[in-house]
């Protein structure tokens, strides 16, 4: 970073994001205006033992702050050791009276010397790092985003170089807000995230009842990166029969998981009531319109009876089921599509078709979401295809459906992390 707009300079000093008092780096005597030299920047405070937590890059009552160093970047020429002395993870309490404090408390840059950097920094530790003093121009930034301090970050510069001016104050400022805007952004991310994940986990099934008659494996792979809105359940009926009900709520995050948790329980209710499903998605396409305006989902219910193998069964937009058979050949499983959850206007509320069809006694069932076949390398129906071809190959290796379920998702692990995977396989008990 140049200490100009535009400029920069080879070997480029290090930014230090943390909290310690830093040595600060001046400007390099070959541009006129020298580099920034190094930041530290503070997230949020730190808890340590037997401390309160307190809000992020908030002053205590006594007027001292807690911060944790989040990075740290030293220049070329910084002694090697500076690593060790200025972790990044180390939690840090500076008193009232220190920049760092300063710069928080008050929301605005303050320039201090090398002195400070080694009075805060001995006065912590009881240590002296060589080198510090080195460091004459310092600059404490606020970390500052939607009207909250979450820390600071420090720049600094050798002697023999200029200190700090007005520019490079502004610089270092756009810099540091720049900097708190994407960590803010992270620590939100992360929060939608756990809460996602939380309200997924808690939703799905950990255990399924299976009827006497049927077997039935069921998996599920959450994505990387973002929690989606998958979701499967399987409902005993009356009269031994079994509902089963998969589907998917497009998006990812808290609203995904979210309309995920409304229609899995509106729908454990409907198939509850021992109504056909067609009727049970005509109802959950209501739902689906009072949800969020963007949000919408594809779903398939099926209700099986285990003596007669006789399966009643509708889709709004999922992708279809398969069914292995014994010969070692896979098919497309019986089913009439249509709109998914709310998306049809509710003056002309979408029709949902309900077929019939026997599973084939020997064979497996499979109903799944399409975190499993979509991908950017290939179609969907190229997606389906492996797909069949890798529960073909888990079925005829023979073991329990257990197994199945497994060899399918290990046959296609570069499916997986990419999107939240559902893998529910339903099979006859051998007669």
């Amino acid at each position: 970073m140049g200490g100009r707009p535009g400029t920069a300079e080879r070997g480029r000093e290090p930014h230090r994001l943390h909290p310690r008092p830093h040595p600060h780096r001046p400007p390099d005597r070959r541009r006129h205006r020298p580099p920034l030299r190094r930041c530290r920047r503070h997230l949020r405070p730190g808890t340590p033992p037997g401390r309160r937590r307190h809000a992020p890059g908030r002053a205590r009552d006594d007027g001292s702050i807690v911060v944790r160093r989040l990075a740290v970047a030293f220049a070329d020429d910084d002694p090697g050791d500076w690593a060790a002395a200025f972790p990044a993870g180390e939690v840090v309490v500076h008193p009232p009276a220190t920049p760092y404090a300063r710069c928080v408390a008050t929301g605005r840059t303050v320039e201090f010397g090398g002195e400070d950097a080694l009075d805060s920094l001995a006065r912590r530790t009881g240590r002296l790092v060589d080198g510090v003093l080195d460091h004459t121009s310092l600059l404490a930034v606020p970390l500052t985003a939607r009207g909250r301090a979450l820390g600071y970050a420090v720049f600094s510069r050798k002697h023999g170089r200029a200190p700090f001016g007005p520019a490079d104050a502004a610089l270092a400022a756009e810099l540091a807000a720049r900097a708190a805007t994407g960590i803010d952004n992270a620590c939100l991310y992360r929060r939608e995230h756990r809460t996602a994940t939380a309200l997924q986990a808690g939703l799905l099934p950990t255990r399924v009842t299976v009827p006497p008659g049927l077997r039935i494996a069921h998996r599920y792979r959450p994505a990387r990166a973002a929690v989606g809105g998958d979701w499967y359940d399987v409902v005993p009926l009356p009269d031994e029969r079994v509902a089963i009900v998969i589907g998917d709520s497009v998006g990812h995050g808290v609203t995904a998981a979210a309309a995920m948790g409304q229609l899995r329980v509106a729908a454990h209710t409907l198939v509850s009531c021992e109504l056909p499903p067609a009727e049970v998605l005509a109802r959950l396409d209501a739902i689906a319109q009072d949800l969020d305006a963007a949000q919408f989902a594809t779903c398939l219910c099926l209700v099986c009876d285990p003596a007669t193998l006789r399966c009643e069964l509708a889709c709004a937009g999922h992708p279809p089921p398969l069914v292995t058979l014994p010969d070692g050949t896979a098919r497309h499983f019986a089913v009439a599509d249509g709109l998914p959850l709310g998306v049809a206007d509710p003056a002309h509320p979408a029709e949902y078709e309900q077929v019939s069809a026997v599973l084939p006694p020997g064979g497996v069932l499979a109903f799944y979401t399409d975190g499993l076949v979509e991908s950017r390398l290939r179609n969907i129906e190229e997606g389906i295809a492996r797909l069949a071809s890798a529960l073909v190959a888990s079925h005829t290796a023979g073991g329990s459906l257990e197994d199945t379920a497994d060899g399918t998702l290990a046959l296609l692990a570069d499916q997986q992390g990419q999107d939240d995977i559902a893998l529910l396989l339903v099979s006859p008990e051998p007669r």
